[in-house]
C-alpha cells in the first residue's frame, strides 16, 4: 500500500479512487518500478501549480506483427508520497479518435493538490494487447489519475512500430 506523510508527520494510507466502471489492468510491484533522483520543486520549476506533471511516455508494438504494445512510463509524484506499488486502470479503455482506435489508462494516484517541493520521477515498463474489436490500437492516452478531473493530468500519443 502506498502512504503519504499526514499533517503531524506520519505515514497515513495514501489511495487513490476510481471511477465506478474502472477495471484494474495491471499491478507494477515496486520490485519493477525505478525510482529516479529526487527532483527539487521548492521555486515550482517542474511543477508550477497543484496540478500533477503529465506522464511522460512511448508506446512500441511488440513485434512486425503487432500482437502487444509495450508501454514504458515515468510519472513525477511528490515525494512525500511512498510508492510501494502503482496501479494501471482502464475505464472504457478502447474508443475511436476519428479513424484510429484509442486506449485510455490511468495511473492512479492520491493526490493532496498541493504544490509539491519536491517530486520523484517513477519509471516501470508493461505490455498490453493491441488488438480490440474496433481493430488494432494505434493511440495511447495515459493520465496520472485522481478522483478529481482537475488534478488529474494526460497525454497522447501514437504507437510506434517495433524497433
Amino acid at each position: 500500500m502506498n502512504t503519504q506523510k499526514t499533517n503531524n508527520g506520519e505515514d497515513a494510507p495514501c489511495v487513490a479512487v476510481m471511477p465506478a466502471g474502472t477495471v484494474l489492468l495491471e499491478n507494477i510491484p515496486s520490485s519493477s518500478i525505478t525510482k529516479g533522483a529526487i527532483i527539487d520543486n521548492s521555486g515550482g520549476s517542474v511543477q508550477p501549480t497543484n496540478t500533477p506533471v503529465t506522464p511522460e511516455f512511448t508506446a512500441n508494438y511488440v513485434t512486425t506483427a503487432k500482437e502487444k504494445i509495450t508501454i514504458t512510463a515515468t510519472v513525477k509524484i511528490d515525494a512525500a508520497v511512498t510508492i510501494n506499488n502503482l496501479q494501471v486502470y482502464v475505464e472504457n479503455g478502447i474508443s475511436m479518435d476519428g479513424d484510429k482506435v484509442l486506449f485510455q489508462m490511468y495511473v492512479g494516484y492520491c493526490y493532496t493538490e498541493e504544490t509539491p517541493t519536491s517530486l520523484y520521477p517513477y519509471t516501470f515498463t508493461f505490455e498490453i494487447d493491441s488488438g480490440s474489436t474496433l481493430g488494432t490500437i494505434s493511440e495511447i492516452e495515459l493520465y496520472l489519475y485522481n478522483e478529481d478531473p482537475i488534478t488529474s493530468s494526460g497525454k497522447k500519443t501514437t504507437v510506434q512500430p517495433s524497433t
